[in-house]
């Protein structure tokens, strides 16, 4: 498991999770559900094949284009 930090980014954690969902079309766990210091990061599990996670961190990547 890792944490991606999004702090960077002007978005709450709803924009967030909507642009994982709907722009990457990926699913992570938002991290404001594991409690305060969660907000604005994104945890992703790394246990898959690495085909997977490669093309998840591209989308991630290509989703945060032009934004801020």
């Amino acid at each position: 498991m890792a944490w991606l930090d999004f702090s960077d980014f002007d978005l709450t954690n709803i924009e967030l999770q909507q642009l994982m969902h709907k722009k990457a079309k990926i699913a992570l766990d938002d991290g404001y559900i594991f409690g305060a210091g969660g907000e604005h990061f994104q945890r992703i599990n790394f246990a898959c094949p690495r085909t997977i996670l490669q093309k998840a961190l591209e989308n991630i990547e290509k989703s945060l284009e032009g934004i801020n």
